[in-house]
Protein backbone atom coordinates (compact mmCIF):
# COMPACT_ATOMS: atom_id res chain seq x y z
CA UNK A 1 0.00 0.00 0.00
CA UNK A 2 1.12 3.53 -1.04
CA UNK A 3 1.51 5.71 1.94
CA UNK A 4 0.08 8.70 -0.24
CA UNK A 5 -3.57 6.33 -0.72
CA UNK A 6 -3.71 6.95 3.38
CA UNK A 7 -3.94 10.79 2.81
CA UNK A 8 -7.81 12.13 2.74
CA UNK A 9 -8.66 13.76 -0.68
CA UNK A 10 -10.31 17.21 -1.21
CA UNK A 11 -13.42 15.41 -2.01
CA UNK A 12 -13.17 12.82 0.71
CA UNK A 13 -13.29 15.52 3.20
CA UNK A 14 -16.68 16.89 1.52
CA UNK A 15 -18.33 13.81 2.04
CA UNK A 16 -17.52 13.90 5.62
CA UNK A 17 -18.76 17.20 5.88
CA UNK A 18 -21.78 16.20 4.14
CA UNK A 19 -22.20 13.44 6.58
CA UNK A 20 -21.29 15.74 9.59
CA UNK A 21 -23.91 18.30 8.38
CA UNK A 22 -26.65 15.51 7.97
CA UNK A 23 -26.51 13.91 11.38
CA UNK A 24 -26.66 17.43 12.91
CA UNK A 25 -29.73 18.13 10.90
CA UNK A 26 -31.67 15.13 11.57
CA UNK A 27 -31.22 15.60 15.76
CA UNK A 28 -32.15 19.11 15.18
CA UNK A 29 -35.56 18.00 13.49
CA UNK A 30 -35.83 15.54 16.45
CA UNK A 31 -35.72 18.04 18.73
CA UNK A 32 -38.14 19.90 17.36
CA UNK A 33 -40.27 17.46 16.98
CA UNK A 34 -40.36 16.36 20.06
CA UNK A 35 -40.53 20.18 21.85
CA UNK A 36 -43.73 20.87 19.36
CA UNK A 37 -45.71 17.59 20.05
CA UNK A 38 -48.79 17.40 22.00
CA UNK A 39 -48.44 17.14 25.64
CA UNK A 40 -51.40 16.27 27.77
CA UNK A 41 -51.28 16.41 31.25
CA UNK A 42 -54.49 15.31 33.61
CA UNK A 43 -54.78 15.74 37.29
CA UNK A 44 -58.03 15.01 39.59
CA UNK A 45 -58.90 16.12 42.72
CA UNK A 46 -61.69 15.23 45.87
CA UNK A 47 -64.03 18.37 46.13
CA UNK A 48 -66.12 18.62 49.71
CA UNK A 49 -69.41 19.56 49.45
CA UNK A 50 -70.69 23.07 51.37
CA UNK A 51 -73.68 21.28 52.60
CA UNK A 52 -72.38 18.01 53.92
CA UNK A 53 -69.02 18.69 54.90
CA UNK A 54 -68.03 15.40 53.00
CA UNK A 55 -65.98 14.56 49.81
CA UNK A 56 -68.55 14.40 46.81
CA UNK A 57 -67.13 14.40 43.36
CA UNK A 58 -64.03 13.99 41.71
CA UNK A 59 -62.94 16.76 39.45
CA UNK A 60 -60.70 15.38 36.34
CA UNK A 61 -59.06 18.07 34.35
CA UNK A 62 -57.07 17.61 30.99
CA UNK A 63 -54.85 20.26 29.82
CA UNK A 64 -52.56 20.50 26.86
CA UNK A 65 -48.94 21.74 27.48
CA UNK A 66 -47.54 21.43 24.30
CA UNK A 67 -47.90 23.17 20.98
CA UNK A 68 -49.89 20.88 18.69
CA UNK A 69 -53.69 20.53 19.47
CA UNK A 70 -54.92 17.45 20.47
CA UNK A 71 -58.38 15.61 20.61
CA UNK A 72 -59.67 13.32 23.98
CA UNK A 73 -61.70 10.99 22.56
CA UNK A 74 -62.90 8.72 26.26
CA UNK A 75 -62.65 8.89 29.67
CA UNK A 76 -62.21 5.65 31.29
CA UNK A 77 -61.93 3.53 34.39
CA UNK A 78 -60.13 0.47 35.82
CA UNK A 79 -62.07 -1.17 38.54
CA UNK A 80 -61.29 -3.61 41.62
CA UNK A 81 -62.34 -6.31 39.42
CA UNK A 82 -59.58 -5.62 36.34
CA UNK A 83 -62.28 -4.67 33.95
CA UNK A 84 -62.34 -1.06 32.14
CA UNK A 85 -64.92 0.72 31.22
CA UNK A 86 -65.17 4.44 30.01
CA UNK A 87 -67.41 7.33 27.93
CA UNK A 88 -67.11 9.46 24.78
CA UNK A 89 -66.22 12.77 25.87
CA UNK A 90 -65.63 14.08 21.85
CA UNK A 91 -68.77 15.40 21.82
CA UNK A 92 -67.67 18.05 24.74
CA UNK A 93 -65.62 19.62 22.73
CA UNK A 94 -62.49 18.04 24.31
CA UNK A 95 -60.25 19.22 21.48
CA UNK A 96 -57.36 21.20 22.94
CA UNK A 97 -55.30 23.62 21.72
CA UNK A 98 -52.38 24.64 22.77
CA UNK A 99 -52.78 25.52 26.21
CA UNK A 100 -56.27 24.27 25.98
CA UNK A 101 -58.14 22.49 29.38
CA UNK A 102 -60.96 20.25 29.60
CA UNK A 103 -62.96 19.36 32.76
CA UNK A 104 -64.81 16.71 33.83
CA UNK A 105 -66.66 15.75 37.22
CA UNK A 106 -68.07 12.37 38.28
CA UNK A 107 -70.18 12.93 41.37
CA UNK A 108 -69.91 9.92 44.39
CA UNK A 109 -73.77 8.49 42.91
CA UNK A 110 -72.51 8.80 39.42
CA UNK A 111 -72.80 4.95 37.22
CA UNK A 112 -69.24 5.49 36.53
CA UNK A 113 -68.08 5.23 39.97
CA UNK A 114 -69.35 1.39 40.00
CA UNK A 115 -69.78 -1.46 36.96
CA UNK A 116 -71.79 -4.38 37.22
CA UNK A 117 -69.34 -7.64 35.88
CA UNK A 118 -70.80 -10.10 33.92
CA UNK A 119 -71.06 -12.30 36.47
CA UNK A 120 -73.64 -9.89 38.37
CA UNK A 121 -71.44 -8.33 40.98
CA UNK A 122 -70.11 -4.69 41.53
CA UNK A 123 -66.63 -3.56 41.18
CA UNK A 124 -65.47 -0.18 42.76
CA UNK A 125 -63.59 2.08 40.33
CA UNK A 126 -59.93 2.41 40.97
CA UNK A 127 -58.26 4.84 38.45
CA UNK A 128 -58.35 7.22 35.67
CA UNK A 129 -56.86 7.59 31.83
CA UNK A 130 -57.77 9.94 28.99
CA UNK A 131 -57.66 8.37 25.33
CA UNK A 132 -57.25 10.76 22.55
CA UNK A 133 -57.95 10.21 18.94
CA UNK A 134 -54.38 9.19 17.97
CA UNK A 135 -55.17 6.28 20.42
CA UNK A 136 -52.97 7.26 23.28
CA UNK A 137 -53.64 6.64 27.06
CA UNK A 138 -53.05 9.95 29.67
CA UNK A 139 -52.94 8.20 33.44
CA UNK A 140 -54.77 11.17 35.67
CA UNK A 141 -52.60 11.98 38.44
CA UNK A 142 -54.24 12.07 41.90
CA UNK A 143 -57.13 9.95 40.32
CA UNK A 144 -56.96 7.16 43.03
CA UNK A 145 -56.33 9.27 45.88
CA UNK A 146 -59.46 11.55 45.20
CA UNK A 147 -61.38 8.24 44.09
CA UNK A 148 -60.64 6.65 47.26
CA UNK A 149 -61.71 9.91 49.26
CA UNK A 150 -64.90 10.19 47.49
CA UNK A 151 -66.31 6.57 47.84
CA UNK A 152 -65.10 6.38 51.37
CA UNK A 153 -67.04 10.15 52.59
CA UNK A 154 -70.53 9.89 54.38
CA UNK A 155 -72.20 12.29 51.75
CA UNK A 156 -75.81 11.45 51.12
CA UNK A 157 -77.68 10.37 48.65
CA UNK A 158 -79.54 12.43 46.23
CA UNK A 159 -77.75 15.68 47.43
CA UNK A 160 -75.18 17.72 45.16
Amino acid sequence: MDPSDAVLKPSDWLSIIAIVVSLLSFIVSLWVAMRDRAIVEAQATAVISGDSGEYYVVVVRAANVGKRPIALRTLWGTYTNGCRSGFDISANRAALSEYGAYEERVHKFDGFMVVESDDGTFADLVDLYFEDTGGGHHRVKGAKEAIALVRGSKHPFGMR
